[in-house]
């Protein structure tokens, strides 16, 4: 599974707006705001936010290169390296 639950799926993926054009993010946070609403399992949510973030990412060379799971993979740690930098370093946030 790409997320542990949807609730680190939607921190994690709000935070990657700038990786997707204005049409993707929207359908992205569409998928988020629906998924949210729904009285669906986590893995049913996850599932239709992944696909969404994969229909984003077809115009992304490196997730191509690398595979959409593979970048969804790398960009969930990196997003998470940076929760935890953040909190154990709270005076750089605002920096």
């Amino acid at each position: 599974m790409l997320f542990k639950d949807f609730r680190e799926c939607r921190l994690v993926v709000l935070e990657w707006e700038t990786y997707f054009d204005d049409k993707a993010w929207n359908n992205i946070y569409k998928a988020i705001l629906n998924a949210d609403m729904s009285n669906i399992p986590d893995k049913n949510k996850i599932w239709s936010v992944s696909n969404a973030i994969i229909d984003g990412l077809w115009n992304n060379s490196e997730a191509e290169e690398i595979g959409y799971r593979e970048w969804i993979s790398k960009q969930r740690q990196q997003t998470l390296d940076m929760f935890e930098y953040y909190k154990n370093n709270p005076e750089e946030e605002l920096k």
